[in-house]
């Protein structure tokens, strides 16, 4: 410990050296420039290792999170069937059907694989979702096209199967609040966006040193940019009731890793991977639209599929060969 704390001070006692060298031969009236020639040096190391440790706090944090969020099993509600058999709806979307994927699998040949969704929303209130079926869905007897309300003590018959729905009160949820610990203050989004923001500073000013005045001025427009996008997407998410925000804070991480990779070694690239970044968000924000929409995903998933394949044949076709990869 003695031996790091005599380097620091070495290092520390070099750059001040560095500095009055350069403040007495600076002319007079630009002594700035040369200090900052001087200390951006001994800065960019010292960032290389806050930055790492920053990092590692942020995709902690996200992990963390994302953890605390998967160690329990929720209940929020369930379906009885005729013969006693309860099946426990686990999400606030869950999908009722045969196909092996639903959340709720009933293994009755009139019921379809993917046959209807039960919905619920962050107060509480519970809805019926039919999907396309050849046999229907039937909320108290009466026939059910498109998305309504559902309250305890419903039935619904999916098939010709009967499904009762309960819903969990306000006193169950707060008893298994407590019991699986989900009770405890989160680790909160915003915070985290902050660790993230300050190694973002911390990678464009590594970036900075030897540049010519355009690339540092496209460097610091599109580290300008980042931030700037992903306090506006995480406020939009917040206007839509949305706190989860740990795999948009993974992505932005990963977008100011790529940004400072292009910024190191092709500058003249970033004003194309900022344009292409933003292209990508407002695309990411309007699919996250569409998908809550179970009906209209499922309407899309034949145009999603011809527009993938068409766009794979683009890039065989008259895609450039770089560094070993078609692009």
């Amino acid at each position: 410990m003695g031996e790091l704390i005599t380097r620091i001070k070495v290092v520390f006692l070099q750059l001040w050296d560095n500095i009055q060298s350069a403040v007495s031969t600076a002319e007079p009236g630009q002594k700035l420039l040369p200090v900052l020639e001087a200390i951006l040096p001994v800065l960019c190391g010292v960032l290389r290792v806050a930055a790492v440790i920053v990092a590692i706090v942020v995709v902690s944090r996200c992990i963390t999170s994302l953890w605390r969020e998967r160690s329990g099993r929720e209940i929020w509600g369930w379906l009885s069937m005729t013969d006693g058999t309860r099946l426990n709806l686990h999400h606030w979307e869950n999908a009722v059907g045969r196909g092996g994927r639903a959340d709720i699998t009933l293994h009755v040949p009139t019921v379809s694989r993917s046959h209807a969704a039960l919905l619920r929303d962050d107060k509480g209130n519970w809805k019926l979702q039919p999907l396309q079926t050849k046999n229907g869905t039937r909320l108290n007897g009466r026939l059910v096209v498109h998305t309504i309300p559902i309250k305890t003590g419903d039935v619904i018959d999916m098939g010709g199967v009967p499904l009762e729905f309960y819903a969990i009160s306000e006193e169950e949820e707060r008893e298994q609040a407590m019991r699986l610990g989900v009770a405890e203050r989160p680790l909160r989004p915003g915070r985290t966006l902050g660790y993230l923001m300050i190694f973002q500073i911390m990678m464009c000013v590594q970036c900075l040193p030897g540049r010519e005045p355009p690339d540092m001025a496209m460097i610091a427009l599109s580290f300008a940019v980042l931030p700037a996008a992903m306090w506006g997407m995480y406020a939009l998410y917040r206007s839509m009731k949305r706190t989860a925000f740990e795999a948009e804070t993974i992505a932005f991480f990963l977008c100011t890793v790529s940004f400072a990779i292009t910024a190191a070694y092709s500058p003249d690239n970033l004003l194309r991977q900022t344009v292409c970044m933003l292209m990508g968000l407002v695309l990411f924000f309007i699919l996250s639209i569409l998908l809550r929409d179970l009906r209209a995903t499922g309407s899309l998933r034949w145009p999603v599929a011809v527009l993938t394949c068409l766009l794979l044949i683009f890039n065989v076709v008259l895609g450039q060969r770089l560094f070993g990869a078609k692009s």
